[in-house]
């Protein structure tokens, strides 16, 4: 699949020169993409089992109750572990949002640096710079 889309329509020809080592990108690539794909397929397909096996044990050992406050938990768990983590996942994507900004400005400055120093705007762009911090 992935050889079949690097010949198609001469996509080899078309690739960018700055790409280095695309025979190279391609097969790391690749091995990467497997080992992750057999990994997940591991867990995905040894999970239900475990789930039942624990779930027997649980029931084997405490009974019906046992099993059921075990899943209770696992139940209240999962939903104060939303509760709080989402909103925390919302602030980690506003904080690299503004570094991202920060670093854009700080990028700017440089780009624009010959300007920046030939009209004095020193100030202007450290005023700039301090309300993206």
């Amino acid at each position: 699949m992935i050889q079949a889309k690097y010949c198609d329509r001469r996509a080899f020809y078309w690739l960018s020169p700055k790409v280095d080592n695309p025979d190279q990108r391609v097969a790391t690539d690749l091995a990467s993409w497997c080992t992750t794909l057999g990994e997940l397929m591991q867990k995905f397909c040894a999970a239900p089992l475990q789930v039942v096996y624990y779930s027997w044990l649980t029931f084997s050992y405490t009974g019906a109750v046992g099993l059921a406050i075990a899943y209770g938990f696992f139940v209240v768990g999962t939903a104060l572990q939303r509760l709080i983590v989402s909103p925390i996942a919302r602030l980690v994507f506003r904080q690299e949002e503004l570094e991202g900004d920060f670093r854009a400005a700080h990028m700017r400055l440089h780009r624009s640096r010959e300007e920046i120093a030939l009209y004095r705007a020193g100030r202007v762009e450290e005023a700039a710079l301090d309300s993206r911090l």
